[in-house]
């Protein structure tokens, strides 16, 4: 049925969760800003590094305080983003599996993207994904660019690609640009909110979603 995956990184390929919120509440601590709650990280993560140290902040953060706190909490990061970060239970021996099929795989994800490919690099096998798309001059994620970009350079049509994510952005990311959209329910946004944002399926292992990418 598909030609090409499209996958999210954080919460989807990857558990980034605990180098996301160790970094982000380091900033805030030597900041003297409050710190923030797993629910609220989670809340706060998949709209790209900015708009993530924006929501992190109080509500009162002039933009000066954003720029500084994206500067300082991008240092923190980029130095312990690999601290603890593993790929989710099953996923690579299914992108295996997927490339062993014929499909096309690849990262769409709205992290910066020289920190998508040295971590997919680094928690994937050597080379396994066909493209690795971060954040660049492209807008971020749910716009449809980056996706139908990356569907151009796979060489198939975008009605040919599942997207496949843990967030109402890659939800919509996947409607915008003409994609099936497909939830994982491992991730960070309830199952509730993929649904809401358009979902086509809900998978809830690496195995079920190959049984539906490969029918």
């Amino acid at each position: 049925m598909y030609k090409a995956a499209l996958f999210d990184l954080d919460g989807t390929l990857a558990d980034t969760f605990g180098d996301i919120a160790a970094s982000v509440n380091r900033f805030l601590s030597e900041e003297g800003y409050p710190l923030r709650t797993k629910e609220e990280i989670l809340a706060a993560v998949s709209f790209g590094r900015r708009e993530f140290v924006r929501r992190s902040l109080p509500a009162s953060a002039t933009p000066a305080e954003v720029d500084r706190g994206v500067i300082r909490y991008t240092e923190i990061y980029q130095k312990h983003f690999m601290d603890t970060t593993t790929p989710y239970p099953g996923m690579p021996e299914l992108i295996t599996r997927l490339k062993s099929a014929g499909m096309k795989v690849a990262v769409v994800t709205n992290k910066a993207h020289p920190n998508a490919v040295r971590m997919v690099e680094t928690v994937y096998p050597d080379g396994l994904f066909d493209s690795i798309r971060g954040l660049s001059d492209l807008p971020a994620k749910p716009d449809p660019a980056t996706a139908l970009e990356t569907a151009r350079f796979l060489g198939v049509d975008p009605s040919e690609c599942a997207f496949i994510g843990d967030s109402e952005l890659d939800m919509l990311t996947a409607e915008n640009a003409g994609m099936t959209p497909v939830g994982v329910s491992w991730g960070y946004r309830p199952v509730s909110v993929l649904l809401e944002s358009g979902a086509a399926a809900i998978v809830h292992s690496a195995s079920e979603l190959e049984a539906l990418l490969l029918g």
